[in-house]
């Protein structure tokens, strides 16, 4: 009997949860002092329906432009646009008191289809994780676009454009900063005009992964993993090496047009970096791929794990021999006139054939120890660079 009322009890309480998790609809016409939160009498401001609402609710924003400086402090609540309609949430570039233009202080939240624009320093900060943001387009912030701090681990951003970073302070300012917070996914992303760098996991985030990304028009690097980053935003109990990134992947990704290395690898143990294609990188310093031997911090040498299909080339087509000190690498493709890379690997350069020339001009060279050939996105389903 009392295991029964227990039960009972549990269900009870389950299905009540259940209940006070609804659809809250704003609207540029609505009310906040009048409105229900419903379609036929909606809020005013995304603010006050994110007041009213609880854990699992759904905020529903009719098309239009909303103003921004929304701290989202509920868990587990969503924000999108009303289906079928886009909606815009925008603060000023310029303005200090709106430091971001909605700000994530609880987990598990999710922004899925909006236009979300300028913050002072960040259009998306991420004080803690478990989020997801998905169909968004971010851009035209102050500094970041998405920042992600230390410990806000588990973000996922999948189908998102995200441009023109650094409008008030170009100095610093990139597509995705993420210091310290571990297995972040960058998932079938565009990001273009990126006042620094495109993106970065780095300050010792774990299992980052970024696929299938184009990542286009950066001022200096394309996708790092790792960086410079304060002692403040480590931790050394978690990452004692003090490495910059820890077993983060880069993988079936294009990058074009970066003054910086098109991907660089920044006091990263274990990295992985596979079948990405490389156009017209490092125009003014690095190199196409950038490997930074330096000792981390923690005055241990860094060790790197061997891939039993390694294989690069520089640009001239010379293979390189595998370094066992070198990170895993796959094949991609290095477009352009840049230096040879890795620039700073410790690979020597020997004779022996160049890989094989596939349509369009482009090559892949087969892996030395298996002779298998890897795709790549440029090549894979015959896309062209602007079809892709």
């Amino acid at each position: 009997m009392k295991k029964t009322t227990f039960t009972l009890l549990v269900s009870l309480c389950c299905a009540a949860s259940v209940v006070q998790a609804r659809d809250i609809y704003v609207a540029p016409s609505g009310n906040d002092a009048g409105g229900a939160g419903t379609v036929g009498s909606p809020y005013a401001t995304v603010q006050k329906a994110v007041s009213v609402a609880v854990a699992g609710d759904v905020v529903h924003l009719r098309a239009g432009t909303y103003g921004g400086n929304i701290t989202v402090n509920k868990p587990n609540l969503t924000i999108r646009s009303y289906a079928g309609e886009r909606a815009v949430i925008s603060s000023s570039a310029t303005n200090s008191s709106v430091q971001q233009t909605i700000w994530f202080t609880a987990t598990r939240g999710k922004l899925l289809d909006l236009e979300l624009v300028g913050g002072y320093y960040y259009a998306v900060k991420f004080e803690t994780g478990s989020a997801v943001v998905k169909g968004c387009k971010i851009h035209d912030s102050g500094r970041d676009c998405i920042k992600i701090v230390p410990g806000a681990d588990d973000v996922t951003i999948q189908q998102c454009e995200i441009y023109n970073s650094g409008q008030r302070d170009p100095s610093n300012a990139e597509g995705i900063d993420n210091v310290n917070a571990d297995r972040m996914l960058v998932q079938d992303c565009y990001i273009h005009d990126i006042a620094t760098y495109g993106l970065y996991p780095k300050g010792g985030a774990i299992g980052c992964v970024i696929e299938r990304c184009l990542v286009t028009n950066c001022g200096s690097g394309g996708i790092m993993l790792g960086g410079y980053t304060d002692d403040e935003f480590f931790d050394p109990v978690q990452n004692p090496g003090w490495y910059e990134n820890i077993d983060g992947t880069v993988r079936n990704c294009i990058v074009v047009n970066t003054q910086g290395g098109g991907v660089a690898l920044y006091a990263a143990l274990r990295p992985r970096v596979y079948n990405n294609t490389l156009v017209n990188v490092a125009a003014s310093s690095h190199a196409g791929i950038v490997s930074d031997f330096s000792v981390p911090r923690g005055g241990q040498p860094f060790h790197y794990q061997p891939d039993s299909h390694q294989q690069h080339c520089d640009t001239a087509g010379q293979q390189l021999t595998p370094d066992y000190r070198l990170p895993q690498w796959r094949a991609g493709h290095h477009y352009g006139q840049q230096q040879p890379l890795p620039r700073r690997g410790r690979g020597r350069r020997v004779s022996g054939q160049r890989g094989e020339l596939h349509p369009g001009g482009l090559e892949n060279p087969p892996c030395r120890r298996c002779g298998q050939h890897r795709g790549r996105p440029r090549l894979d389903g015959n896309l062209s660079l602007s079809q892709w």
